[in-house]
C-alpha cells in the first residue's frame, strides 16, 4: 500500500512539474510578443517511462507519469527560406526604388530649374531674336539663356556623378555592415553546436537571433542557406561562393577601380587571396546600389552627355550658316570645354 501512494505521490510531483515548466514557456512566450525574430515556444509532454510490477501473478506496465519530452520553436524551415530568397529582391527593390526618386527630384519640371525648363527658355528666346534680329536686349536675352542652358547641363552631370559617388561611399558601408552579420552568424553557429550536443533541447533563442540575422543578411546581398548534421548552417552566394562555413567567415572587402572612375569593386577573402565578385552579386542593397551606380545612373549620364554634345553640333552648324550685325559668318555659339 506504501509503495502505491508513493507512485502516486511521484506521478502527481511529475506533472506539477511539468506543467510549470509549460507556465514558465508561456510566460517567456507573452514577455517576448514584441520582440523581433523571437519565435513562439511550445512545450511537448510524453509519458513518463513505466515500472513493471506484478499484480495478481502476473507482471505489468504502470504508468508514472508526465514529463517534458521538449521545447519546441514554432518555426517553420520551408517558410523561412521562402522569405530569405525573397530578401534579396525586395532589398534590392527598396534600393532602386529610394534613388530613382532621388533622379525624379533632380529632372523634376515642377522645380523651375529643370533642363526642359532651361531647353524651353533657350528656345523661347531664340524665337524672340528672331522676330526682330537687330535687337541688342534679345541678342543679350539669348546669350543669357545660353548660358543657363549651359550651366543646367554642368550641374545636372555634376548632380549625377555626385549621386554615384553617393552610391560608391554606401557600397563601402554595406560591405562593413555584411561582414559584421557574417561575424555573429559565425558565432552564433559556433554557440550553437557548444550549446545543443550536451542537451536534448534546442538553443532555441540563439536559433532565433542566427535566422534573425539571417534574414537581414538575405536583404543585403543574394545567398543560399545549407543547414549542417551537427546544427550548424552555412551561407554562399548564388553562385557558390562561400560567405559562411560553420563558424568560418569570409570577409568582403572594396578596392579602388581605375578602369571604373575610381569606383570601389566588391571582393571576398579567401585565405591569402582575394576574389573580385562585383559581377556576380545578383540580389540584395548591394547588387542595387552596384546596378544603380554602374547602369541606370551612368545610362542617365551617357545620355546626357549624348544629348549635350548633339544639341552643341547641331546649333552651332546652324549658326555657322548665319551671319552677324557686323557680316561675320562660320562662327560657332557654343564652345565645347
Amino acid at each position: 500500500m506504501t509503495t502505491n501512494i508513493f507512485s502516486a505521490l511521484s506521478s502527481a510531483k511529475l506533472g506539477l512539474l511539468a506543467q510549470q515548466l509549460a507556465i514558465e514557456v508561456t510566460g517567456q512566450n507573452i514577455a517576448n510578443v514584441e520582440t523581433e525574430g523571437y519565435s513562439r515556444q511550445d512545450v511537448t509532454f510524453e509519458a513518463n517511462t513505466p515500472r513493471h510490477a506484478i499484480k495478481y501473478g502476473s507482471m505489468h506496465q504502470i504508468g508514472t507519469g508526465v514529463r517534458v519530452a521538449g521545447i519546441e520553436r514554432a518555426h517553420d524551415q520551408f517558410l523561412f527560406e521562402q522569405i530569405m530568397d525573397e530578401g534579396d529582391l525586395t532589398g534590392s527593390t527598396e534600393v532602386k526604388k529610394d534613388i530613382f526618386e532621388q533622379l525624379e527630384i533632380l529632372f523634376n519640371e515642377g522645380s523651375g530649374r529643370s533642363l526642359n525648363d532651361a531647353l524651353s527658355s533657350f528656345f523661347a528666346s531664340v524665337h524672340d531674336l528672331a522676330t526682330n534680329a537687330r535687337g541688342l536686349s534679345e541678342r543679350a536675352d539669348l546669350v543669357s539663356k545660353a548660358e543657363h542652358l549651359a550651366s543646367t547641363f554642368n550641374q545636372t552631370g555634376k548632380q549625377l556623378y555626385t549621386i554615384q559617388r553617393n552610391i560608391d561611399a554606401t557600397i563601402e558601408t554595406e560591405v562593413t555592415e555584411i561582414n559584421s552579420l557574417t561575424t555573429q552568424i559565425g558565432k552564433l553557429n559556433e554557440s550553437i553546436h557548444a550549446n545543443e550536443p550536451a542537451s536534448q533541447y534546442k538553443a532555441n533563442d540563439l536559433r532565433d537571433n542566427r535566422d534573425r540575422l539571417v534574414k537581414e543578411l538575405s536583404k543585403k546581398i543574394d545567398i543560399q542557406l545549407i543547414e549542417e548534421s551537427d546544427s550548424q548552417i552555412s551561407l554562399t552566394l548564388k553562385d557558390g561562393t562561400a560567405l559562411v562555413l560553420k563558424d568560418q567567415v569570409f570577409d568582403l572587402s572594396t578596392s579602388i577601380n581605375a578602369n571604373n572612375e575610381s569606383f570601389y569593386d566588391v571582393y571576398i577573402d579567401i585565405g591569402s587571396t582575394t576574389k573580385d565578385i562585383t559581377s556576380t552579386i545578383t540580389g540584395g542593397e548591394l547588387h542595387g546600389y552596384l546596378d544603380m551606380r554602374d547602369t541606370e545612373v551612368e545610362s542617365i549620364l551617357d545620355k546626357m552627355n549624348i544629348l549635350s554634345a548633339s544639341f552643341i553640333q547641331e546649333f552651332n552648324g546652324i549658326h555657322r550658316e548665319g551671319f552677324g550685325v557686323d557680316g561675320s559668318s562660320g562662327l560657332d555659339f557654343f564652345f565645347s570645354p
